[in-house]
C-alpha cells in the first residue's frame, strides 16, 4: 500500500522573502486537511475547531517557521493568534516592494519615452522620419551637403 505524497514547501524565512508563497501554501494545505477554521473565522457555530485540531495546526505552523520566529512566538497557544501576528508582521512586504517596483517602472517608462523621442527625430542627412541617422542610406552627395 502506497502512502499519499506529502505536501512539501519551504519554511517561512525570518527575512520574509517568501511570506506570500508560504501563506498561500499553508492555506491550501489547511483547506485540504480541514484546518481553515483554526486560522480564519469559522463559518458557523458548528465549525468551531476543537482543541485537538488547534494543537495540530499550531504544531504544523511552528514546524514550518524559522527557528528565530519559533522562539519569538513560543508562548502563543492559539493558531489564529500566531497566524494573525505573522500576517501583521510580514504581509506588508508586498506593499513596500510595490512602491519600489512602481518607482523603477516609472524610471523605465521615462527612459523609453526619451529613447522613442530621440528615435523619432528626422535624419539630419536626408530629412526622412523612416530611419535613424546611423542607418541612413542616402547617397554620398546628399550626405556632404
Amino acid at each position: 500500500m502506497t502512502t499519499p505524497p506529502r505536501f512539501e514547501f519551504e519554511i517561512h524565512d525570518v527575512r520574509s522573502n517568501n511570506y506570500l508563497q508560504w501563506a498561500s501554501d499553508v492555506t491550501r494545505l489547511f483547506v485540504g486537511k480541514g484546518f481553515t477554521s483554526t486560522i480564519f473565522p469559522p463559518d458557523g457555530p458548528d465549525m468551531v475547531p476543537n482543541e485537538m485540531i488547534k494543537a495540530q495546526t499550531l504544531m504544523f505552523l511552528r514546524r514550518h517557521i524559522h527557528k528565530e520566529l519559533k522562539m519569538q512566538y513560543l508562548m502563543m497557544m492559539d493558531p489564529k493568534e500566531l497566524w494573525d501576528d505573522l500576517k501583521l508582521r510580514f504581509d506588508y512586504v508586498h506593499d513596500v516592494q510595490f512602491t519600489a517596483l512602481s518607482a523603477g517602472w516609472q524610471t523605465i517608462r521615462q527612459l523609453l519615452l526619451h529613447s522613442t523621442q530621440l528615435n523619432s527625430l528626422p535624419c539630419f542627412h536626408c530629412g526622412s522620419n523612416a530611419h535613424m541617422h546611423k542607418d541612413c542610406r542616402a547617397s554620398e552627395d546628399a550626405r556632404d551637403t
